[in-house]
């Protein structure tokens, strides 16, 4: 039996996804366990440090996911599996590990050169982006960005082989890494942090990227990963550059974009930081969970379909609507639960009132980009399937120059909270996407019209009206039945007030007959029919459609 469970573990890691939806479901599953331990670890560290340490301790991150973001991130979503498929349905698996073996090489020289010259200049880079820090307060962020960067190193690594496994479609071993990821960081600040101040939490984060790394190179040696010592660039290689390119100079303005952010939250306070990366954190939830969960499965098959319009956007519209479906009554509920979600997700003894209102603000704000960049991580992976890079990346642009225009009249003109920093990226991304669906028509078929809108229509119809229960039962509950100021009695009342909303929500797709809840309904019933047992017959064995093996 031991043995039986070992080959069926195993058979299950080193197994494709095939469909879409087998895809999403790992991602998903080990997004929301990702995010748990996220949240922990953010916990954690709010119990260890005050909200103005803490934006110390984020703002150390600012230089090395800088480099990282332009140099690997961008290649990893939009040029490095797009060629790894193309490599791997032309020449084989093997071709495509050597590939992506000499890479990695090449990628982490240069990595290794930018990381050195910002580690020698990592203070007077934190002097200028961060202006209202004090100058030992920036003393010490400087020093944490230089661990922070040996965590980078690793990352690049880790990223490639995510990238080369994901191609062929081995979702679930570099669905685990981001969990692994966070564990170790959590265990590092739990050990480390008491004895050396912030300097642990920053060896926890290595702590945690070399987990992200081990997890996933087992796999990989078995596939047919081996180190490459070449830095020569094959025609691959020019080819994963020469489309990543676009998306390197996009993400760049995107770094920009945060930088500023840092520069313009650093003006308001020291701990207003804080409170717009635990908002940022909050937004980025379902935005993992289904925005880029969903989009990341679809990938491969709209990368397949390019030359099939009807095809193609028959996978664009089904991906846009589950999308949606899952985000828009989730933004409802962090409008009207702002407060709540702030106090349970980070409420310390070191986080006091204040800061919870100011964050709640700030997740309130974010509700619009919850959606917008959800349904634009799909539409910039539709356009990257179809091997433009250009298109997203012009739009892009623009949109953070307008995010960034309206930040600094918000903050600096009109002295505005935080907050106004999640608002202007709600307001910039929605221009994005509006502009990007009306491209995307034009490369493959119409996709804005009244029928297509319809599901979209009905989906904030019911969250609306969802939202409105849940703002009139918390008010009741709040005033009437709940003390508050206990830590159970709140959880207790965001679940029920949460709870309604989602029964409110369901039951009106369902009266207004959304298919997404047909499917949902359809899929609950046959998994019910499969375990119900047949009259007369004792099953001893699962039915074959449940059986992994």
């Amino acid at each position: 039996m031991v043995n039986s469970f070992f080959k069926k573990s195993k058979k299950i890691l080193l197994s494709q996804q095939q469909s879409t939806l087998s895809a999403a479901a790992i991602i998903i599953i080990m997004s929301v366990a990702s995010y748990i331990l996220g949240f922990v670890r953010q916990r954690i560290i709010l119990s260890y440090f005050t909200p103005q340490q803490t934006s110390l301790f984020f703002a150390s991150f600012r230089l090395s996911d800088l480099i990282f973001e332009i140099l690997i991130f961008g290649t990893y979503t939009s040029a490095l599996i797009p060629i790894l498929t193309k490599t791997l349905k032309a020449d084989g698996e093997k071709k495509a590990w050597e590939v992506s073996s000499r890479f990695l090489t090449i990628t982490i020289v240069i990595f290794a050169l930018f990381a050195t010259i910002v580690g020698l200049f990592s203070n007077s880079f934190y002097k200028i982006i961060t202006p209202g820090f004090s100058d030992l307060d920036i003393q010490k962020v400087a020093n944490l960005s230089r661990i922070l960067l040996i965590s980078q190193v690793i990352f690049v690594a880790s990223y490639i082989l995510s990238g080369t496994l994901e191609a062929s479609k081995r979702f679930l071993i570099p669905a685990l890494a981001p969990v692994f990821y966070n564990l170790g960081i959590v265990i590092g600040i739990l050990f480390l942090s008491e004895r050396f101040d912030l300097t642990g939490a920053a060896i926890a984060v290595v702590i945690g990227a070399t987990l992200h790394f081990m997890i996933q190179l087992p796999l990989a040696l078995k596939l047919g990963f081996r180190p490459s010592l070449s830095l020569k660039l094959t025609q691959e290689v020019k080819s994963i550059t020469k489309l990543a390119l676009p998306r390197i100079v996009d993400l760049s303005f995107d770094q920009i974009q945060q930088t500023i952010e840092l520069f313009l939250a650093s003006l308001i306070s020291t701990a207003s930081y804080t409170y717009f990366t635990l908002g940022t954190t909050i937004r980025l939830l379902p935005v993992s969970l289904f925005g880029s969960s969903l989009a990341k499965a679809a990938f491969s098959t709209l990368s397949e379909q390019k030359d099939e319009p009807q095809k193609f956007a028959r996978t664009f519209l089904a991906t846009a609507y589950q999308i949606l479906f899952c985000v828009i009554p989730i933004a409802t509920l962090f409008i009207v639960l702002r407060i709540p979600v702030s106090r349970l997700f980070f409420g310390t003894k070191n986080f006091d009132w204040q800061a919870t209102v100011e964050t709640g603000f700030v997740i309130a704000a974010f509700a619009v980009a919850i959606v917008v960049q959800s349904l634009g991580l799909l539409l910039e992976r539709a356009f990257y399937a179809l091997h433009d890079t250009q298109t997203p990346v012009s739009i892009s642009l623009i949109t953070t120059s307008i995010i960034i225009v309206s930040e600094f009249i918000l903050v600096q003109n009109l002295h505005l909270p935080v907050w106004s920093l999640a608002a202007s990226a709600s307001v910039g991304i929605s221009f994005q996407i509006t502009i990007l669906i009306f491209l995307l028509q034009k490369r493959t078929i119409k996709l804005v019209s009244f029928k297509n809108f319809i599901p979209i229509f009905k989906i904030i119809l019911s969250s609306f009206l969802a939202g409105l229960v849940m703002y009139l039962l918390m008010k009741i509950l709040d005033v009437a039945i709940f003390d508050t100021q206990y830590t159970i009695n709140l959880l207790i009342l965001t679940l029920i007030v949460a709870l309604s909303g989602l029964i409110t929500y369901i039951g009106i797709c369902f009266i207004l007959k959304l298919d997404e809840v047909t499917l949902i309904i359809k899929l609950v019933k046959n998994q019910i029919k499969l375990a119900k047992p047949k009259p007369g017959v004792e099953p001893l064995t699962p039915p074959a459609s449940e059986n992994l093996s």
